[in-house]
C-alpha cells in the first residue's frame, strides 16, 4: 500500500521508507519508482554538476541476485542505464554463464551520477541511504560487489579487494561477495579465473546451474 509511505528527515535531505507488505514484483517495482521520484533532480553532492543523466538502477525488482559497482561511466551517463558498453557485455556473459538472464538480476551503483571532474567517493554519503533502500526493496539474497570501492563500502571493511574477494559478508539482509570489476578483469586471464571461482560460490549459494550443467 503506497499510502503507507513514511518520510524520514535526515540532514538536508529526505529519505523515504517503504513498509512493504506484499512480496509481488509489482509492489517492489512501484516502491522503486517512488524512490526514484523522491531522488528527483538530485543536487545533494558535487557529482550532479557534471552529470547528464542520473543512473538509478535497472532490472528485476524482485531479483535474487544484485550487482553493485562504484558508479556510472561516461556511456551510462549519456543514457541513464547501468552497465553499458564493454563492461555491460562482460556482465552479460557472466550472467549467462551463471544460467541466468539479464532480466532476472538487478543492477545499480553506489553513487548515481558520473562526473568527469569528481571521483565517485564524493557522492557516497549522499547516495548511501538511497542504496540501502534499493536493497531493502529488491531484497536480493546475494549481492556481488564489483571493485575496490563497492567492496569496502558494502562490507564495511577497510581492506583491499584482493583481501576481500571470495569471502562472504552481509549488507542489510543480503549476503555480499566482493570480486573484480568487469572493466578490470576482461583482459586479465588470471583475474577472469578468480572471478569465475567467485561466481561459482554465488551459484552454489543460490542453487544455480551453469549453461553447461543444464
Amino acid at each position: 500500500d503506497m499510502r503507507s509511505v513514511m518520510v524520514v528527515e535526515t540532514g538536508n535531505y529526505r529519505i523515504v521508507r517503504f513498509p512493504l507488505t506484499a512480496d509481488g514484483v509489482g509492489a517492489r517495482a512501484a516502491a522503486l519508482e517512488a524512490l526514484r521520484t523522491e531522488i528527483g533532480d538530485c543536487q545533494r553532492c558535487p557529482l550532479h554538476r557534471g552529470r547528464t543523466e542520473l543512473v538509478f538502477g535497472f532490472g528485476n525488482p524482485a531479483a535474487r541476485l544484485m550487482f553493485i559497482a562504484d558508479g556510472p561511466r561516461e556511456a551510462e551517463d549519456q543514457i541513464g542505464v547501468p552497465f553499458l558498453g564493454r563492461s555491460g557485455e562482460t556482465l552479460g556473459r557472466m550472467v549467462r554463464a551463471m544460467g541466468l538472464r539479464r532480466t532476472e538480476v538487478y543492477l545499480c551503483y553506489l553513487v548515481k551520477c558520473f562526473s568527469p571532474d569528481e571521483h565517485a567517493e564524493a557522492g557516497l554519503d549522499a547516495c548511501h541511504g538511497f542504496l540501502e533502500q534499493q536493497v531493502a526493496i529488491v531484497r536480493p539474497e546475494v549481492i556481488i560487489a564489483f571493485g575496490d570501492l563497492a567492496a569496502r563500502r558494502l562490507t564495511g571493511q577497510n581492506a583491499t579487494l584482493p583481501h576481500l574477494r571470495g569471502k562472504w559478508f552481509r549488507f542489510g539482509s543480503a549476503e555480499v561477495l566482493p570480486t573484480f570489476h568487469p572493466d578490470a578483469f576482461e583482459q586479465n586471464r588470471d583475474s577472469k579465473r578468480l572471478v569465475w571461482g567467485d561466481l561459482r560460490l554465488v551459484m552454489k549459494r543460490l542453487g544455480l546451474k551453469s549453461q553447461r550443467e543444464r
